[in-house]
């Protein structure tokens, strides 16, 4: 009976609020992700964060978050902002800011936004990368997977990390969901004992203390009820 709760829930609304989560809202300084403008958003100020994917004359560069990647120009008149870009290195996190304009005919039918480009007004390297990484995620299927691992933080940028990281957030949440809302369940936090030998030449010492972590439980209702 649970298992089909559990089913029919979850191939029903769920899928609705997922589409209606954004990735921008009161508490991020972002106003669009890299991946979501589009020519209706021209003429419209936007502010993206992401990585340095590529540059080319210090003047247009491809910036790349979790959601997609965009080109931004610079314009020649703003030396300030061309030397900005002469100093980032790749992987370097940015903030951009600026007017949303049509590429007209240099769009790119590659790019889910090749169809438009940020004219910045306003570059700001966050964390400048070194100018040579271990590996290069644009050859990520050349690197071992020893090298991934051992500069995980840069693995965890690639877009197959970065849609592994939000599908398992998204099964967490959903299981939650189900059993706080729809199964009645309840969440408690119960701290652990631990139990610590010491021996040394003469002596052998026993502890016994609460940790500083507590394991998460869900339990029904009822069950707690019993507990308490």
């Amino acid at each position: 009976m649970l298992s089909q709760r559990l089913l029919r829930w979850s191939f029903g609304w769920p899928k609705q609020i997922l589409h209606l989560r954004s990735a921008t809202n009161d508490y991020t300084m972002r106003t669009h992700t890299c991946g979501e403008l589009r020519i209706h958003h021209r003429g419209q100020r936007a502010t993206v964060f992401g990585w340095l994917s590529f540059k080319r004359m210090n003047r247009f560069l491809v910036v790349r978050d979790a959601y997609g990647s965009v080109q931004v120009r610079i314009p020649e008149s703003r030396k300030d902002l061309l030397e900005a870009a002469d100093k980032a290195n790749y992987e370097s996190a940015l903030k951009v800011t600026g007017i949303v304009a049509d590429r007209g005919s240099s769009r790119n039918p590659a790019m889910k936004t090749g169809d438009i480009e940020i004219v910045v007004d306003d570059l700001k390297v966050l964390n400048n990368a070194p100018n040579r990484l271990p590996y290069s995620l644009r050859a990520e299927s050349e690197s071992v997977e020893e090298t991934r691992l051992r500069y995980r933080y840069l693995d965890l940028r690639s877009d197959r990390m970065q849609q592994a990281l939000r599908l398992r957030s998204e099964v967490a949440h959903l299981m939650r969901k189900f059993l706080i809302e729809i199964a009645n369940f309840v969440e408690g936090s119960f701290f652990v004992f631990q139990f610590i030998f010491v021996i040394n030449r003469f002596y052998c010492y026993f502890f016994t203390f609460f940790s500083l972590y507590s394991r998460n439980i869900c339990c029904r209702e009822n069950i707690l009820t019993a507990l308490t």
